[in-house]
């Protein structure tokens, strides 16, 4: 949210209004997030993959059916010359510090 709220400022200070996809940079599944997490914060934690599909067959509820690539085009984000944000890894890592102290 640091990163975005950074991002917003700048883009409420510009005439370049639009739709923009922003978020931090890289590509991770919601089980490697939560892995990298975990180990970052040094809990010794077991995170079971598990598919969708059968998350909502074990949860028995219905989902929308989601896009098989899900990732963002930032294209606009780089044509109206705003900088990306830093990684998902280097978001967690100043978190992690932060609430450390």
């Amino acid at each position: 949210t640091v990163d975005l709220a950074k991002l917003l400022c700048d883009m409420s200070q510009s005439d370049k209004y639009g739709v923009y996809h922003a978020s931090n940079e890289g590509i991770v599944s919601f089980a490697d997030f939560a892995k990298y997490i975990f180990k970052k914060a040094k809990k010794e934690v077991i995170v079971n993959e598990i598919p969708t599909k059968e998350y909502i067959k074990l949860m028995n509820f219905k989902q929308a059916n989601r896009p098989k690539n899900s990732i963002l085009s930032k294209e606009c984000l780089d044509n109206a010359g705003f900088n990306r944000l830093p990684s998902w890894e280097d978001a967690i890592n100043r978190f992690l510090n932060e609430v450390e102290m």
